[in-house]
C-alpha cells in the first residue's frame, strides 16, 4: 500500500473516531432568579419534569436555580 492511500485511510479513521467521541455531548443552560420572601411567607413551585431540591436558610429571599440539560445524539 502506498503512502498516500495509507494517509487517506488514517485520516478517515481518525475522523470516524473523532465523531464517535463527540457523540452524547451534554448541552446545559443555567437560569438563576431571586425573590424577596418574608420569614412567615410561603411560596409554591410547579415542576413539570426533573428533580427538585429545597434547602432551608435564614435569608429573607428565595433563590431558584434551574438547570436545563439536553443530550445530543
Amino acid at each position: 500500500m502506498n503512502k498516500i492511500a495509507l494517509a487517506v485511510i488514517s485520516l478517515f479513521g481518525g475522523l470516524l473516531f473523532a465523531k464517535e467521541g463527540s457523540a452524547g455531548e451534554v448541552l446545559e443552560d443555567v437560569v438563576e432568579r431571586r425573590f424577596p420572601l418574608d420569614p412567615s411567607g410561603t411560596f409554591s413551585l410547579r415542576a413539570i419534569d426533573g428533580t427538585v431540591e429545597i434547602f432551608g436558610t435564614d435569608s429573607q429571599e428565595v433563590k431558584i436555580v434551574a438547570v436545563k440539560k439536553a443530550f445530543s445524539p
